[in-house]
Formats: C-alpha cells, structure tokens, sequence
C-alpha cells in the first residue's frame, strides 16, 4: 500500500510539472510558489486515499521536507 502511496505522489508530481510548465512560460509567475501549492494538493489528495499508518508516515516525510526548506531558508539569509 505504501508504495501505491509514494506512486501517486510521483505521478502527481508530474502531471503538475507538466501542468503548469506552460502556465509559467506565459505568466512568468514564481516556480518555488507554484511548486509549494502543488505539492500541497498532491499531498492533501494523496492522505485522502491513504490509511492512518501512511498518513503518519507521510506527514513525518513533510515534516521533514519543511524542516529541510526552513534551514535552507536560513543559510539563505546569512548568505547576504
């Protein structure tokens, strides 16, 4: 089941890489917002399908993929 899971973000992840390829080309709009509000609907569709031990394990996955943005953010900031 786990790995149905993981499937399902992977091919989410792409279709709306491919989805808003052209979007961005014509708006000129902010990839990393496009990409924050894609991955959020990839993931809240993604834990509608998935029984309480994915869900835990995927919310530890974003727990961790937000921790890893915040100390990037950080570094950023004493970069300049």
């Amino acid at each position: 089941m786990s790995i149905t899971i993981l499937l399902l973000i992977v091919l989410g992840y792409m279709i709306f890489d491919i989805l808003i390829g052209g979007y961005l080309k014509a708006n000129n709009a902010n990839r990393a917002d496009m990409y924050k509000w894609g991955a959020i609907i990839i993931l809240a569709i993604t834990l509608g399908f998935a029984d309480a031990y994915n869900k835990m394990a995927t919310l530890v996955l974003l727990l961790a993929i937000s921790f890893v943005e915040k100390l990037k953010r950080v570094q950023r900031s004493y970069k300049k």
